[in-house]
């Protein structure tokens, strides 16, 4: 205990011999402008929050709506329905049928490029490649988005 005490006295004495300086007439004027700036951040963060809230969002809605429409429109085999059951079996696998015929088209396009320059990559290997570039520009989006925006904000 008299250590503690001794330390408490030390740096009591000091605080009380430290000099005591008053701020400029300016910095009370400067403190508030750094509030207001700090404030107008903080909205823009939350508006850049909303917007890609939204942005997400309205993405969803278009795949959940595609899907559905690809699958209507196509002409899915007719299903027997009993009453007050809904399936949506036949839309899902029509669409994945489409879906899998446009990476299909997709896949044979590259081939096709690739033959032309001379490189040979099977078509797994071009998938992996545009499913890395794909994750990775969904990464560095997000980053820049959520991650970057709140460190200017503060």
């Amino acid at each position: 205990m008299d250590d503690n005490k001794k330390i408490d006295n030390i740096i009591e004495g000091r605080l009380r011999r430290a000099e005591t300086f008053k701020p400029s007439g300016n910095f009370t004027r400067g403190l508030m402008f750094k509030i207001i700036d700090e404030n107008k951040l903080v909205l823009e963060e939350s508006k850049q929050n909303r917007i890609a809230k939204y942005v997400i969002g309205s993405f969803s809605f278009f795949v959940i709506a595609f899907t559905i429409i690809i699958g209507i429109v196509s002409g899915s085999r007719p299903v027997t329905k009993t009453a007050g059951t809904f399936s949506i079996e036949p839309t899902i696998e029509t669409s994945n049928n489409l879906l899998n015929q446009f990476l299909s088209y997709i896949q044979v396009f590259f081939n096709k490029i690739l033959e032309i320059l001379g490189l040979s990559i099977s078509t797994q290997t071009v998938g992996i490649v545009v499913g890395l570039i794909i994750a990775i520009s969904l990464f560095m989006l997000a980053d820049k988005v959520f991650v970057k925006g709140k460190l200017k904000s503060r």
